[in-house]
């Protein structure tokens, strides 16, 4: 199990990011788990000699709606404050999703084309050499999220947010040629991303029958209808980049009779409970760094990662670009093996192990989680999924698993460092366990199958020209 260095935020790493390269738009693809997740957790210990206070990351200056996801082709150009308002954490999960796919893949179009070196996504145009890249991405973001409208859920007040945000930004850019053009570029990007995604499945809203669950029984999830289901919608969304959601759908769960799938019960009745006298101090803050928003965790950690190598607009674009559509896309195809095998989860199969056929499980009518499970079914894992997707696409991107990485949790405070891309998807894998949400075989083909689809969206995408 990995030990990545633990920290706790302090005022001396709190600006982790140049002030000028912090932007964050929107929020981003990511496992909707976190939807489910107290977010004032503070169990968690860290190794001694390392405690220091605690201080969140509050507001930075520029334009945005939240710091979970990023049309943050911007954030290496321009000042952006985060505003107060959680407007996209509020949006239905698959609006989230949908949108920041969407936002990432369209805003790599304009920063490519304008400064050209590779392919576009969606359309291919020639810019004036006297065009601002800070307004085609920008507007192309701006006016994608507008596209995305009504599905997106934005009410007045929000739209204000939004509305007010981007003529803001706009008005720090100089009125010249550069910046008609720049806006002209952006408009064409997403006039030609929203026509390529119409019918692409955001419209639906399905119910739990509309996707035919089995009959219940040993091994099925059964919903807790006491609360919503999420992620009904991801598996009838068209990936961006897969052929299908199913494109590389996982084998399925162990069997329940299986010796592989009571060693995976044993393991998370152990270290999962809520009380478990096995996990660890250090484990238990593992696990709960992890019930934070994955998808704001990885979002941040993307944006110090651009600031310390120094990247300039196009390269952030292009990582930022790979790394969420990976991600997104790693994503629709959880969900579609999620809603194929509607697999149970420790919750429920611990209390009724002794209808599962297996010798070996034993029930335990009084096991709960270390944390409340997310409303969905539990093969594969869904964090496993989309973090080895983005690892992935960071791999390919860097060149090297070698690049010194970390990710902060706003539910302990802390920040843990990783000499490893890697290291990351080994710490996810664990995390999950231990917070007794998943049987650990979902936590590796999860990571399986996120690495299957990030391998794929980089070589048939986001390539340079020539």
């Amino acid at each position: 199990m990995p030990k990545p260095r633990t920290l706790l935020l302090t005022s001396q790493n709190r600006e982790l990011v140049p002030q000028q390269h912090q932007f964050h738009v929107l929020g981003e693809f990511g496992s909707p788990a976190a939807d489910e997740q107290p977010q004032n957790g503070r169990e968690g210990k860290v190794r001694k000699g390392e405690e220091h206070r605690a201080i969140l990351p509050g507001p930075v200056n520029g334009l945005t709606i939240d710091s979970s996801c990023a049309v943050q082709r911007l954030l290496v150009v321009a000042r952006a404050r985060e505003t107060k308002s959680r407007l996209w954490q509020r949006l239905p999960t698959a609006s989230r999703a949908d949108g920041c796919r969407r936002i990432h893949a369209q805003a790599s179009d304009p920063s490519f084309d304008t400064l050209h070196g590779y392919t576009p996504y969606a359309i291919a145009l020639t810019a004036p050499a006297d065009t601002s890249s800070a307004a085609a991405i920008a507007t192309a973001a701006y006016d994608t999220l507008i596209g995305l409208q009504p599905q997106l859920g934005l009410n007045p007040s929000q739209q204000a947010i939004l509305d007010g945000d981007y003529a803001a930004y706009l008005a720090a850019i100089p009125d010249d040629a550069a910046k008609t053009n720049g806006i002209a570029i952006g408009e064409q990007v997403a006039a030609a991303v929203v026509a390529l995604r119409a019918n692409d499945g955001r419209e639906n809203n399905p119910t739990v029958v509309d996707l035919g669950p089995p009959a219940a029984g040993p091994g099925v999830w059964q919903p807790d209808l006491s609360r919503p289901v999420l992620g009904l919608r991801l598996p009838g969304i068209r990936p961006l980049a897969l052929e299908s959601a199913s494109q590389f759908r996982a084998d399925g769960p162990n069997p329940l009779t299986s010796e592989e799938y009571a060693e995976d019960f044993e393991q998370v009745k152990q270290l999962g409970r809520f009380d478990s006298a096995t996990r660890t101090d250090e484990q238990t803050a593992q696990a709960l760094f992890w019930t934070d928003h994955d998808l704001r965790q990885w979002n941040d950690g993307m944006l110090h990662l651009a600031a310390a190598r120094g990247l300039d607009l196009v390269q952030t674009a292009r990582m930022l670009a790979m790394a969420h559509v990976s991600g997104g896309d790693a994503m629709i195809a959880c969900f579609d093996a999620k809603y194929h095998y509607w697999f149970w989860r420790p919750y429920q199969a611990i209390p009724q192990a002794d209808t599962d056929g297996n010798p070996a499980t034993m029930a335990d009518p009084s096991w709960r989680p270390l944390r409340t499970t997310p409303n969905f079914p539990e093969y594969p894992s869904a964090h496993a999924c989309h973090s080895t997707a983005v690892v992935e696409a960071l791999d390919a991107f860097f060149g090297t698993d070698r690049v010194p990485f970390s990710l902060d949790s706003r539910v302990t405070g802390t920040t843990r460092e990783y000499d490893r891309l890697q290291d990351v998807v080994k710490d996810v894998d664990w995390a999950r366990v231990l917070s007794g949400f998943h049987f650990r075989n979902s936590d590796l083909q999860g990571s399986n199958l996120g690495r299957t689809v990030g391998r794929y969206i980089v070589e048939h995408f986001f390539q340079p020209l020539g």
